[in-house]
């Protein structure tokens, strides 16, 4: 049986990074430019090479949405091979956001991560509010400093948080 699915209609540098082996590869680009496709396409051509399994690949998204997407997919390839250990190994296979990686090490390492073993993830809204408690703690520790009393005078608590976290935001963005 043929083991090798061709990818067809990806471009130059689709190819390029669906082949490219023994490096590592940053797959990005805009929305709906085919980053899952390729993502999808150099899973295949790793778990199709001897001796390689779901669980010697790592593939990091950016959302929850394309780590799904790429497990149907994934899925859908491996039935379509007859490979069914393949496909049902993929459901539990290193696909997802880096905070789904990060959890699950820390999940599956709580000893030797030094965490409680039944940590929760905190939700948007609940690292906001946690976020602004310990901007608030901060910013009320340095009004001792005359330049950050007259600042914070001048703009009040709630506006001054607002500039940091927009601040916040926007490096956070800049660094993704």
């Amino acid at each position: 049986m043929e083991n090798k699915i061709k990818s067809t209609g990806l471009s130059a540098e689709q190819k390029k990074a669906v082949d490219s082996f023994g490096q590592q590869v940053c797959v990005s680009a805009g929305a709906g430019s085919g980053k899952t496709r390729v993502l999808v396409e150099r899973y295949l051509e790793a778990l199709l090479k001897p001796g390689t399994s779901t669980g010697n690949i790592l593939a990091v998204t950016f959302t929850d949405k394309a780590a799904n997407e790429m497990k149907e997919r994934l899925t859908e390839k491996m039935t379509a091979l007859g490979r069914h250990e393949d496909r049902r190994q993929i459901e539990n296979a290193w696909i997802g956001t880096i905070h789904s990686f990060c959890a699950r090490v820390l999940r599956e390492n709580p000893v030797e991560c030094g965490v409680d073993p039944s940590f929760s993830v905190l939700s948007r809204p609940e690292a906001q509010i946690l976020m602004r408690r310990s901007l608030e703690s901060v910013l009320e520790r340095e009004f001792s400093n005359e330049i950050w009393a007259q600042w914070m005078a001048d703009h009040g608590m709630e506006e001054v948080q607002d500039i940091f976290f927009k601040a916040y935001d926007l490096f956070r963005g800049a660094a993704g």
